[in-house]
């Protein structure tokens, strides 16, 4: 395995494989670099003797999910992706902000997570949380405590702006000045982000 991020959009020209319809083309990765970690992360495991790598792009609307075996693209699902492996199935789904849950569910029933490729985010999160523990700890309970916040002043506004619209209004709307709703705005967003980067969900916080 090299320490490159792959390209799960390269080259296509092999065929005409479609999301969503199981079918795959066999193209082939080509590096990730630069600015393209922003939006895209792949994940890698080994099983059966081959390499297997889970390839997303945040910013596809369709929210499809590549697998990649020894570098050719096998499969493309959107999320939820179910990916046969034999002996073992390869479970992806896809966030608001990133992935809910990449994991691989044994014949037996175990499941365990599927690391993220070195040189993504999400590595670069993983080794922040195994060598600074206490900071990740901290940055993690007050990505929650700042997502809880706008929760409860955020939504209700956006509710009370739609009012005219639904004829319901909310019993409480905060009148929270403007410059504090633009720090919670910001704020919310940079928690989401660092709660995608460690897979962590909660449907009422991550949408």
């Amino acid at each position: 395995m090299t320490d490159d991020v792959w390209d799960e959009g390269a080259d296509r020209s092999a065929g005409d494989g479609r999301a969503g319809d199981g079918r795959a083309d066999g193209a082939a990765f080509r590096p990730v670099r630069g600015w393209d970690v922003l939006w895209r992360s792949a994940f890698v495991l080994h099983h059966g003797g081959h390499e297997y790598v889970v390839g997303v792009d945040f910013l596809d609307w369709d929210e499809r999910i590549r697998l990649y075996r020894d570098r050719r693209l096998v499969d493309e699902q959107r999320s939820r992706a179910r990916f046969d492996l034999g002996g073992a199935v390869l479970e992806a789904r896809m966030s608001l902000y990133g992935m809910r849950y990449v994991r691989v569910v044994d014949a037996v029933g175990d499941v365990r997570d599927v690391p993220p490729m070195r040189g993504t985010a999400e590595a670069w999160r993983d080794r922040m949380d195994r060598e600074h523990p206490t900071a990740s700890r901290v940055v993690g309970v007050a990505a929650w405590v700042v997502l809880a916040v706008a929760l409860v002043t955020q939504v209700p506004q956006l509710l009370d702006l739609v009012s005219g619209l639904t004829g319901w209004s909310p019993p409480f709307v905060p009148d929270l000045p403007a410059p504090v709703n633009t720090v919670l705005s910001v704020a919310g967003g940079l928690a989401a982000l660092d709660r995608a980067l460690r897979r962590r969900y909660h449907p009422l916080l991550d949408g």
